[in-house]
């Protein structure tokens, strides 16, 4: 035999050896996978991916932690700012008479019911006191915003009052502003 038809009839008795492995399955000196370990690997992907999962959950609640806690700074400034605003003889302590949704505008103006994601609402309320120093020019403000977060349930409590300890109370956040405001015609 011709040496080039030899090593064709060889190179075609690779391939035609290779396709009746491949239509056959595998080759008679492997065994593929046994049931064992298919649910091996079943039990350690549900383990990697019920860990990502409370990885998940826990970035969405910081997330709207920090959405929560943002909201809150910007409505304590807006408050103040509105505060510094009016006459000095007319700071006064106070609250906001309704609650505000986070809506994007965030203004005092807002109440509940408007555009927003209404996941929380915020109570705001400030006290006006007497300057550490005792000049008669100087009052300090401190605004308290509060949000219900979840879990909470106790509808009791007045969420505009600030003796309220709300560290004692699940599901109620507090961000608080303090600053002084001086008489500007002094």
């Amino acid at each position: 035999m011709d040496s080039k038809v030899k090593a064709r009839m060889e190179q075609r008795s690779f391939f035609t050896l290779f396709s009746i492995r491949i239509r056959s399955g595998l080759g008679s000196d492997e065994r593929g996978f046994t049931l064992l370990e298919m649910l091996m690997v079943i039990v350690i992907l549900s383990v990697a991916i019920l860990g990502m999962e409370a990885v998940q959950i826990y970035a969405v609640a910081q997330i709207q932690r920090s959405d929560d806690t943002g909201t809150s700074a910007s409505l304590a400034q807006d408050v103040m700012e509105n505060l510094r605003n009016l006459p000095f003889d007319d700071v006064a302590t106070g609250w906001l008479g309704h609650p505000i949704a986070d809506n994007a505008e965030y203004s005092v103006t807002q109440t509940t019911g408007e555009k927003g994601r209404g996941t929380s609402l915020y109570f705001i309320s400030w006290e006006v006191r007497a300057a550490p120093s005792g000049s008669s020019m100087e009052k300090v403000v401190d605004v308290r915003v509060r949000w219900t977060s979840q879990g909470f349930a106790d509808t009791s409590i007045d969420l505009t009052d600030p003796t309220v300890d709300v560290k004692n109370v699940p599901g109620l956040r507090e961000f608080v502003v303090t600053s002084i405001i001086s008489d500007p015609g002094n």
